[in-house]
């Protein structure tokens, strides 16, 4: 629980019992109206030339989350996937590997772990694993349809249910410098 801090006041006894509900009351109130804007706070986390937009998907439900992104981000774009299997947190065994596929509106598919730089795209962190978006996935605007790929090292395969990224078109790709 957090505490506010205490205004000064006289207290005197017949009152003392009221200002105990009172107090009280303004606690409530305050965390209440806190953990509601958090609530209703957009899922999007701004890092450092990094926008992180947080989904959840079910293993074993299919359902439709979608992305926001613009055309041609490279690497400034991430996706935190919550796992569920049956509602529950689902985290990925040991020895596990994560890659990322897509289809782009013009029917090119794709399949990556790795960055061009040799870095890795996929993060797994307990449940979340997050995935960097790369210039190649954004290259075409419109609905790409993307899903989690895990590998074993018996080569046995694990997708998620395909989410959408929607990329919008962007008005500064072709624009002539000025």
């Amino acid at each position: 629980m957090e505490i506010i801090p205490e205004r000064r006041r006289n207290v005197n006894l017949p009152c003392l019992f009221s200002h105990y509900f009172y107090d009280r009351l303004r606690l409530i109130l305050y965390n209440g109206v806190k953990a509601a804007r958090a609530a209703s706070k957009e899922q999007q986390e701004v890092l450092f030339m990094q926008i992180q937009t947080q989904i959840t998907v079910d293993l074993n439900r299919p359902g439709i989350q979608s992305v926001p992104a613009m055309q041609h981000d490279a690497k400034t774009r991430a996706v935190a996937i919550s796992l569920l299997s049956d509602g529950q947190p689902w985290q990925p065994p040991e020895g596990v590997t994560a890659a990322i596929g897509f289809e782009r509106p013009d029917r090119t598919r794709g399949l990556y772990d790795r960055l061009s730089d040799g870095t890795a795209a996929i993060t797994i962190s307990g449940n979340v694993a997050t995935v960097l978006l790369t210039a190649g996935m954004l290259s075409v605007p419109g609905c790409v349809r993307a899903c989690l790929v895990f590998h074993d090292e018996n080569l046995n395969q694990l997708s998620t249910f395909p989410f959408r990224i929607q990329v919008q078109v962007n008005p500064a790709a072709e624009a002539p410098q000025m």
